[in-house]
């Protein structure tokens, strides 16, 4: 008859020497000879430096597509860009006219005035006059 050290020892730490052992051997595995090593591209957008690190599918297509997609919304929702949906909105503000936007910076808003409600006046996107004023995001950065 075992010990019970014995019969502890086989049936507990052995799986549990065992189990990393095997799933360091087998886990991740997809055929390739060695892991992709991360890559990183930074480019300056939204007024600030945006870096991409990419841990897989690494090429210069999927940092093109990703630089891209943050310009589209950099295009859509800069308040320092005039012909941006968002300095369009601003420019109406208070005229009753409406303003087509895309569904990106709908959501944007959408989410803003939600997020708003919640922080009961601890968030509020509606400060893009004094954004203007104070020059914030660009050169010409002030206190008034």
């Amino acid at each position: 008859m075992l010990e019970p050290k014995k019969l502890s020892f086989k049936k507990t730490l052995y799986p549990m020497i065992l189990l990393p052992v095997l799933l360091a051997a087998c886990g991740g595995n997809t055929g390739a000879s060695k892991a992709e090593e991360p890559a990183t591209q930074s480019r300056l957008l939204l007024g600030t430096v945006c870096r991409i690190t990419l841990y897989a599918g690494v090429s210069d297509e999927a940092f093109q597509a990703a630089f891209q997609r943050i310009a589209e919304i950099e295009k859509a929702m800069s308040v320092n860009l005039p012909d941006s949906e968002v300095s369009i909105i601003n420019e109406a503000a208070g005229t009753g006219e409406w303003t087509q936007v895309s569904q990106d910076t709908f959501t944007v808003v959408e989410k803003a005035l939600e997020i708003a409600g919640m922080s009961s006046g601890g968030f509020d996107p509606s400060v893009g006059p004094l954004v203007k004023l104070w020059g914030v995001g660009t050169e010409n950065a002030r206190i008034p």
